[in-house]
Parts: structure tokens; C-alpha cells; sequence
């Protein structure tokens, strides 16, 4: 009798990712995996959202919401929300957390074929950027890491001509690829919580958390051979970021 790990989906949501809900919600309820359950941790500074979340998940066994205080802007959000999945996935004995965000659409058999690297952690290319900017052109979701004057670790997102070169050459070793749609073992989720700097330029949970990696001398991967669409929102619009 073949045996399947327990998989945690964790999504962390808001209210302004809503425009693509039906999409995402239907696509990870098709997964293929026979294994899994999803959380989705709602960080929206209202509750109404939260109560929209439920009535829409009522009649999915699979699928808890939860609401956490927003904080101070999105780097607090965006902890807050990683770690109460952290803390759902400790105490409840899943053996991988399988963090997707909510507005990428990945293949249904996603857990499958990330399960199959046998890796602490390994992600997916999804591009990130926007058509209209020159500061932040569509490229890749893939971090580099560099070191500063003072000897300390740094990260920096590769630019197109980089990033677009990792394309089609299966898995690979790489600095960070983001939490987008990536697999991470319980034994890492329990050696690091996710947080955030609200100073400086890192900021964000998942460029922290490829950070902690490098410093525990721990290799991430990406698989290159999957690209998941993403449907990203426009920071510009994200007041708090």
C-alpha cells in the first residue's frame, strides 16, 4: 500500500487579491495529490473579507480559514500570516508545507512533482515585474545573493537577462525563488519561523527566509522546468507595502 506524506497548502490572502479567487480556489481544489489540506490565512484589516472567505469554503472539507491582525503594513501581514500556517503545520504533523500564492495558477499535479526532487526546499519559475516599468521589468522570480560592505549577506533579484537564461534546464541550485508556488520539509519550517524588517531594503518574509538558508548553509532549488502563469497585482496600488 503506497503511502503519501501530509501536505499543508498554505495561502495567505487579502482583500485586493480577490479579483482572481474562482480561478485560484477551484484550481488547488483540482491538485491530483491524494494528500493534502489547505489553509488560507486571510490578513485583510477588516474581518469582512475573512467572513466572505468562509461562506465561499463552507462546503470544502479540506479548507480552514483564519484571519490575523495586519500590523503595521504587508512585511507584518505577510509573517504574521506564514507563521500562523507554520504553526498549524507543526501541530498538526504535516511532513511538508506547500506554500502557493494566491494569485498563481499551478499545474494539478504541482505536489507531485516537486515531492518527487527529494529537496529540503524547492520552488518553481513564476515571472514577476510589469510590462509598463523599467524599474521593475517582467523577469523571473529569482534571487541572487550578494555581500555588503560590512560582510553581510544581501539579496538582489536577477535582472531579465539573467533570470530568463535558467529557463528548461530541470533542477537547479539557486539562491531563493520566492514563496510563490514552493515546497519546503517539515524539518526546515521547524528550524525557521518566518519574519520581517520593517528598515532597509529586505523586507519581505520570503527573501528572509532564503537568507536564513544561506546562512545555515542549506541549498534551495528551483525546478526549471515548470513555469506557473501568475497574475500579479500592480504594487503601486499596494498602500502599505
Amino acid at each position: 500500500m503506497t503511502t503519501y506524506p501530509k501536505v499543508l497548502i498554505g495561502v495567505t490572502i487579502y482583500e485586493a487579491k480577490d479579483y482572481i479567487w474562482e480561478e485560484f480556489f477551484e484550481n488547488i481544489q483540482r491538485l491530483s495529490y491524494p494528500n493534502y489540506d489547505i489553509v488560507i490565512v486571510d490578513n485583510t484589516r477588516r474581518k469582512k473579507y475573512y467572513n466572505k472567505l468562509l461562506k465561499r469554503t463552507k462546503n470544502y472539507g479540506n479548507t480552514r480559514v483564519f484571519h490575523v491582525d495586519r500590523g503595521e503594513n504587508s512585511r507584518v501581514a505577510h509573517s504574521r500570516s506564514l507563521n500562523k500556517i507554520r504553526q498549524i503545520l507543526l501541530d498538526e504533523g504535516y511532513d511538508y508545507f506547500m506554500s502557493i500564492e494566491s494569485d498563481l495558477l499551478p499545474p494539478i499535479d504541482i505536489i507531485e512533482r516537486l515531492i518527487s526532487h527529494n529537496k529540503l526546499t524547492v520552488g518553481c519559475l513564476y515571472q514577476i515585474g510589469f510590462d509598463y516599468s523599467k524599474s521593475q521589468p517582467p523577469r523571473p522570480c529569482l534571487f541572487d545573493v550578494t555581500t555588503k560592505a560590512d560582510g553581510t549577506a544581501a539579496t538582489r533579484n536577477l535582472p531579465p537577462e539573467e533570470g530568463y537564461g535558467f529557463f528548461g534546464h530541470g533542477v537547479v541550485p539557486i539562491h531563493g525563488c520566492g514563496l510563490g508556488c514552493t515546497l519546503i520539509k517539515r524539518e526546515l519550517v521547524e528550524k525557521f519561523p518566518f519574519w520581517h524588517y520593517l528598515e532597509g531594503d529586505i523586507k519581505h518574509s520570503d527573501v528572509l527566509f532564503y537568507l536564513d538558508l544561506h546562512n545555515a548553509k542549506i541549498q534551495a532549488y528551483v525546478d526549471t522546468d515548470i513555469i506557473i502563469p501568475h497574475y500579479n497585482q500592480d504594487w503601486r496600488l499596494v498602500k502599505d507595502a
